[in-house]
């Protein structure tokens, strides 16, 4: 019987192989425009005169098409082919990006709405794929901190992100910005092509297409992973508000070089991307990700108080610290599928990331518009600690003596 390796084509024999470095360059381009966007839009946004409420709602349409394009990406990356996934949605998420280089519809809110529906389907479709090929390319000893090394990417560009809205920001013009991100979008088009690792063939194993609803569901998501993304969703609910609000709360209380807040994430989150992976063979995904939920929630509680800039940063940290257990999730969630399950898997746990981050920026932005942002921030500081609950239930714990780790 053929290994998942040699079903794809490709027998990895270390991590840093060719295949690897392109799922890590199409990672690393893609997360540059989705931290940009992600970051500067309520901001930008708000310079031009657009509510908290508005800003928040352009995650509306991010979040529909996301769902499209996690449940297609699962699919064709299962049974067509993880390339043509990354690229459909690399591709995708440029388009989205061009709008916000044309003077004349950057500002339109219809616009905005329309690019944002597109960055969610490119996004999601491109990050799913890439997800799942990164699994493929890693030998299997390694998964885990293979899984790890490719986060990395997202900890980079996120850091850059920080550098590149004070750098790149000219006198409250935000278009040099979006400029750069869609030049990063067109370096991750071109390593989609070049990561060829599949055969023609690869995907005949595959079960085939069925025009059936209670099948293709079945192809598309994977119920065993289903427990594991609640409890990501009510982490990521919580944490939500940071993405998008950060920076807004930091330009209201006037708190000087908040662009480095990002770079203090990418700091906690390379560390997390790193060693939480190896910690977790050690004391388990339950043992690793209560600290971490803690420290994300102390990260909002942070914002919520914070009117000076060393505190601010410090948040920025801790909550790096927690977004950087995504491998933790991830290596939880599909280490035990086969080849073929895996894009339905990934992509079922990345849902529930994505529909959080699309719901939670609405609700939070309503409720900085009628309560401040300090009350905002502690209320999704309280929904952080809540997701201890559902992970301590469907995490392992420690192993027992004598188990393999």
């Amino acid at each position: 019987m053929k290994s998942d390796s040699q079903s794809l084509g490709y027998v990895p024999r270390r991590i840093l192989n060719r295949y690897f470095i392109d799922t890590w360059i199409v990672a690393f381009t893609l997360q540059i425009g989705q931290n940009i966007y992600n970051s500067a839009l309520s901001v930008y946004t708000a310079g031009l005169g657009y509510s908290s409420t508005f800003a928040g709602s352009l995650a509306v349409p991010y979040l529909i098409m996301a769902l499209v394009g996690r449940s297609l990406s699962g699919y064709i990356s299962d049974h067509k082919s993880r390339r043509f996934g990354m690229l459909a949605g690399c591709l995708a998420f440029l388009a989205g990006s061009l709008v916000f280089n044309l003077p004349s519809l950057a500002g339109a809110a219809l616009f905005m709405l329309t690019a944002r529906a597109v960055h969610g389907f490119g996004y999601a479709c491109a990050s799913t794929s890439y997800s799942v090929a990164v699994v493929d390319v890693i030998p299997p000893k390694d998964m885990a901190l293979g899984i790890g090394l490719n986060w990395t990417a997202q900890s980079i560009a996120q850091a850059l992100c920080g550098v590149l809205i004070i750098v790149l920001v000219w006198g409250g013009s935000y278009q040099p910005l979006f400029l750069f991100s869609t030049g990063c979008l067109i370096f991750a088009v071109i390593f989609c092509i070049l990561c060829r690792y599949e055969t023609p063939s690869a995907h005949a194993d595959a079960e085939p297409f069925r025009l059936d609803i209670k099948a293709l569901a079945h192809q598309m998501f994977e119920l065993s992973v289903l427990p594991k993304a609640a409890a990501l969703f009510v982490f990521y609910l919580g944490i939500s508000i940071i993405t998008f609000f950060a920076l807004t709360a930091a330009v209201e209380r006037g708190i000087p070089g908040s662009g480095l807040f990002f770079t203090a994430c990418s700091i906690g989150m390379i560390f997390s991307n790193l060693f939480l992976v190896r910690l977790e063979k050690r004391f388990s995904a339950r043992g690793v990700l209560i600290p971490v939920l803690a420290c994300s929630a102390v990260s909002n509680l942070l914002i919520s108080r914070c009117t000076t800039v060393m505190p601010f940063l410090l948040a920025g940290l801790l909550f790096g610290f927690g977004t950087g257990a995504m491998p933790v999730f991830q290596n939880a969630a599909v280490k035990d599928l086969p080849v073929f399950c895996r894009g339905a898997g990934t992509s079922t746990l990345f849902l529930a990331m994505d529909i959080s981050m699309g719901i939670g920026p609405v609700i939070w932005g309503v409720v900085i518009d009628a309560a401040g942002s300090r009350i905002a921030f502690t209320l999704a500081a309280v929904v952080v600690f809540l997701a201890m609950i559902p992970a301590m239930t469907v995490f392992g714990g420690p192993k027992e003596p004598g188990k393999d780790a």
